[in-house]
């Protein structure tokens, strides 16, 4: 009897402790996330909305950065500080820094156009061989190195000159300075490279990081000037931090929550899929932190040249507004979203099997195509383009709103069905795009001949099966 009663007591106890465990579970994958995302929001919606007295209140943002503090503390192995994001972020903030002491000792014009452009092509330079998988194994090879870098800087510094022409041929010329700088150090990078990719692998994680730690250091930063009555305060962007992290987190569990709900089926062939995917998304990444980059420097140089005698804290505000308004807080979902899309139709539809392989590979690519068109708007308004179009310069309210509005459009484009004639369509499209049903086909044809099995691989997850 004593023994039945106990037996009892610890299979109540093991069903309580599962459910606590699965509230938990179900608490750390999607409200908190979302709680995230919406105390981002509410960080700028309390002061423009409903209590103004908090826009320009000291003591509200000193709070603000301090909780910011700590969610981005607590949450360093999602965006790590690496070093790359670290010395980009100082040694840019120091080269507009140093700009200003040129332009506070007398120089203006192409004299300190001429400078600036170095400094500019330099920075490229090791921009781009920073992203690149180069073996550097002696200090003699790095020296010849920088040497080299050193080098072709000076070669490309006088395109400075065309500052007397005006600001379309400044624009025009840091363009193509940014152009010779990229290839320059790609072909460095290649001659110092001694293995088969001369890329590293491709991910969204140092996006988010260049992402999060901008707005961080940047904010801190307009805070301690806020202090001492350089700059007023407001307008800072620790809100970012809240909203890239939750949405990081989301897209984690959407991710998950896939695989969970498909994994358990041995009949159904989307996961063998699903992981193509994201090889989908990264094989343009890798491109990202590189471009955004780019594109920070030439906008802040370009803004410090026009307006330098604001000093240098319009060039670094371009300079760290560009890195943040280019988060991926967009890019996250995409994959998630177009894997729920093509599920979703495949649970309607008998689909196949190369099917499958189309379908996914179709809807990641238009979900990617909207995904780059928002990272070019992004760039453009955070570089510049809103000051020529409002006459101010993209704040945190803004870049909220564009991000929203982002993530909007992929909700709705992952919400329309697909129907029979995208369907064709996609399978046409996955056949030009490149080799993989072929080589499929030609691995089925030759294990089908030797007698064995025969298998479809996925590019990124080799997975066998019956075809």
């Amino acid at each position: 009897m004593s023994a039945a009663i106990k037996s009892r007591c610890c299979s109540a106890t093991a069903r309580s402790q599962g459910s606590l465990n699965q509230r938990a579970h179900f608490f750390t994958s999607w409200i908190y996330p979302l709680i995230l995302i919406a105390v981002g929001y509410l960080i700028d919606i309390l002061p423009l909305f409903f209590f103004s007295c908090l826009h320009k209140s000291i003591s509200y943002w000193t709070v603000v950065a301090l909780l910011t503090a700590a969610i981005v503390f607590k949450h360093l192995q999602d965006a790590p500080l690496g070093k790359g994001v670290l010395v980009f972020l100082l040694v840019g903030a120091g080269l507009f820094s140093g700009f200003g002491v040129l332009y506070s000792m007398g120089l203006n014009g192409e004299f300190l156009a001429v400078p600036a452009f170095f400094g500019l092509a330099l920075l490229a330079h090791l921009v781009v061989i920073g992203n690149m998988d180069v073996s550097l194994d002696a200090f003699s090879e790095v020296f010849y190195l920088l040497v080299k870098l050193i080098a072709r800087a000076v070669i490309i510094a006088p395109l400075g000159f065309f500052l007397r022409y005006g600001t379309l041929p400044l624009g025009l010329s840091l363009g193509l300075l940014l152009l010779i700088a990229g290839f320059s150090a790609h072909q460095l990078g290649s001659q110092s490279s001694r293995k088969p990719s001369l890329w590293l692998e491709g991910n969204l994680q140092s996006a988010v990081a260049l992402a999060i730690w901008s707005s961080f250091l940047f904010s801190f930063w307009q805070l301690s000037l806020a202090y001492h009555g350089v700059v007023q305060v407001g307008c800072f962007f620790f809100c970012d931090c809240w909203k890239t992290l939750g949405m990081v987190l989301f897209s984690r569990s959407c991710m998950g929550w896939l695989v969970r709900k498909t994994g358990g089926n041995r009949k159904d062939t989307f996961p063998d899929f699903s992981g193509y995917g994201i090889s989908v998304l990264q094989a343009w990444t890798r491109w990202l932190p590189v471009v955004v980059q780019l594109s920070a420097l030439g906008s802040a140089g370009f803004w410090h040249l026009v307006l330098g005698r604001q000093g240098a804290y319009i060039s670094c505000r371009v300079f760290a507004t560009v890195c943040i308004a280019a988060c991926p807080c967009v890019a996250v979902i995409g994959v998630p979203l177009a894997l729920w899309r093509v599920r979703k139709c495949a649970n309607r539809l008998l689909v196949s099997r190369e099917r499958m392989a189309s379908l996914i590979k179709y809807a990641v690519y238009e979900n990617t195509a909207i995904v780059k068109a928002y990272y070019v708007s992004s760039v453009i308004l955070s570089g510049g383009g809103y000051y020529m179009i409002a006459g101010q310069w993209l704040n945190p309210w803004h870049a909220g709103l564009g991000m929203l509005l982002g993530q909007l459009i992929l909700f709705l484009n992952s919400h329309r069905d697909l129907s029979r004639a995208e369907m064709s369509l996609s399978y046409s499209f996955a056949q030009k795009s490149d080799l993989f049903l072929e080589s499929a086909k030609a691995k089925n044809l030759s294990t089908v001949q030797s007698g064995s099995v025969p298998t479809v691989e996925n590019p990124t997850m080799h997975v066998a099966s019956k075809a």
